[in-house]
Order: C-alpha cells, then structure tokens, then sequence
C-alpha cells in the first residue's frame, strides 16, 4: 500500500517502527522532499519490496531513476543531490553512527529472536549481544555532549535518536541508568521534525 500518493514522488518502502527508515524520513522532511511511502510491514508491501530489492530489507529507496537499498547509502544520495551546504554532514560523528548501528544490530537479533521464545537468559550469544548494547549506552552516557540536542541537526545526532527511541519502543533494553540520554531523547523529540517521525 503506498500512503500520501503522488505520482512523481520518489518511493520509500519500509515500516513507520524501524530506526533506519526513521533516519531516512527525518532526512526527508528536514531536506522538504516529497515521496510516497509502501507499508512493508503488510503482505502487499513486503510483495512490493521484493520486486525491487534482492536484499528484503529496509528502507529501500526509488529515486524513480534508481534503486538505492541501505539508509547509510540513501542518505549519503539525498544529502549529494538535495543538501547543497552539506549541513547534514557537518560536524558528523562517525562513531556515534557506528555506536547507534551497534546497538541496532544487537538489538533488532534480540527482538526477533525473543518473538519466537528464544530469550536472552537461555542463550549465550544473546546475553552477550545485551552486554554489548550496555556497554555502548555506557560509551555514549559519558561522551553525550549539550550539543548533541542544542545544535543544528546532523546525520550523527539523527542516527543516534532513532537507535535510543526504538530501545525505548521496544523495550529491548531499559534506559534507566542512562538519565542523559533520556534528557537527550527528550529534549531532541521537542524538534517538530524528530517528533513527527516518532515509532508508533
């Protein structure tokens, strides 16, 4: 099913709840790009996304002259074609993306798994993922700056929200000790931009 359908937009596949396509519509309606979205999160919608993608993941993007299939590629794409200044890039902190991707990575394996009753306390594997993302909420609870929230928005701080609000959604890991980024997310979430892609 394709929302808000306008016939030359480009094509967003991919679910209002997953972190990475959150990335991509905060970039979107920050760059004020018009593009219609397929709810892969139907069987329509996952029809729909196999026909353009090998890889079945998202988000996957139609640029309606080509397919880009990773957000860290299709932002990389807006950001050439839309982001004239390169404002979106500046002052970006690489290893808060690769921290905000390893935190996804452990925990979207522990959110499905946990859906078919396989839990953390009964694998060792996934106590160690669970360990993992601790360790780098722990990194980034001592290297949160002010400016993370204050400042203009960047690829960095938008990476880093969409990874701490989705813990939050999902409930994967608790946030109680990590009081910073809690004020982080709740203090960034006041941007209109950031509030309106909220998972829901």
């Amino acid at each position: 099913m394709i929302r808000n359908s306008n016939p030359n937009a480009m094509i967003l596949y991919g679910t209002i709840t997953s972190p990475f396509v959150r990335r991509v519509r905060i970039v979107l309606k920050h760059l004020k790009i018009r593009y219609n979205r397929v709810d892969t999160s139907t069987q329509e919608g996952q029809k729909q996304l196999r026909e353009v993608s090998p890889i079945w993941k998202v988000p996957t993007l139609d640029t309606r002259k080509e397919i880009i299939f990773d957000s860290h590629m299709i932002i990389d794409w807006l950001i050439s074609k839309f982001d004239s200044e390169k404002l979106l890039i500046k002052n970006t902190d690489n290893n808060l993306i690769m921290v905000a991707d390893g935190i996804l990575d452990s925990g979207i394996n522990m959110f499905y798994l946990a859906k078919e009753n396989i839990l953390r306390e009964n694998i060792l594997y996934l106590q160690k993922q669970y360990e993992r993302i601790t360790a780098q909420l722990d990194w980034l609870e001592q290297s949160i700056e002010p400016s993370w929230y204050s400042g203009p928005l960047n690829y960095s701080t938008i990476a880093l929200i969409s990874a701490i609000d989705w813990l939050k959604f999902r409930k994967v890991h608790p946030l109680d000790e990590h009081l910073k980024l809690l004020e982080f997310s709740n203090k960034i979430n006041l941007h209109g931009i950031i509030k309106d892609t909220l998972p829901n």
